[in-house]
């Protein structure tokens, strides 16, 4: 299976060895080993999400890439796992649909799992891709669900802009009180 390749269905227990690539959309039966080194991207290459629908998965030092709608409830990249999922030194590679956007109001849904998880959520890594800046994600499991959740990160200017108005409110205490003596 390559980047861009729709999967087909199959049975078998599919490795992701270093370097290489899981990506597209479809069923693979069977469980997924991804070592270290590897990527998982559902969806298309082209920058449409869809979803993976995987086996057991087993992640171990692996980049999962995912293209994120500017709404949690758009369409974004998912797996889908009929068996158990594991994961250790997981990476999130993500990309914005829209350019810039992601939702910072609901979380995004990114890994469901029949049988649960095995793995710490706050050991998740994560990289931007495509020029997205300006987010910090919060990961957590709840039940079969691995999902992420984004905070924006005030600009600069925000807090140049607060301070500002501090000082310019301090000013004014000053010279109401100046006033009143």
């Amino acid at each position: 299976f390559g980047a861009g390749s729709a999967l087909g269905t199959s049975a078998a227990t599919t490795t992701v060895n270093n370097l290489g690539t899981l990506a597209g959309t479809g069923t693979i039966a069977g469980s997924v080993n991804a070592l270290a080194g590897s990527f998982l991207a559902p969806g298309a290459v082209d920058g449409s999400a869809g979803t993976l629908t995987t086996g057991a998965l087993s992640l171990t030092g692996t980049t999962l890439r995912f293209d994120l709608a500017a709404t949690a409830a758009g369409v974004s990249d998912s797996i889908v796992s009929s068996g158990a999922v594991s994961f250790s030194s997981l990476t999130f590679d993500f990309n914005a649909l829209t350019a810039g956007v992601l939702d910072t109001s609901a979380a995004y849904n990114l890994v469901t799992s029949s049988s649960g998880f095995t793995g710490n959520a706050g050991q998740i890594a994560t990289a931007f891709s495509g020029g997205l800046t300006g987010f910090t994600p919060s990961y957590s499991v709840d039940g079969n669900i691995l999902s992420v959740a984004f905070s924006a990160i005030p600009e600069p200017s925000s807090f140049a802009a607060f301070a500002g108005m501090a000082a310019l409110g301090g000013c004014l205490v000053r010279r109401r009180r100046k006033a009143q003596a």
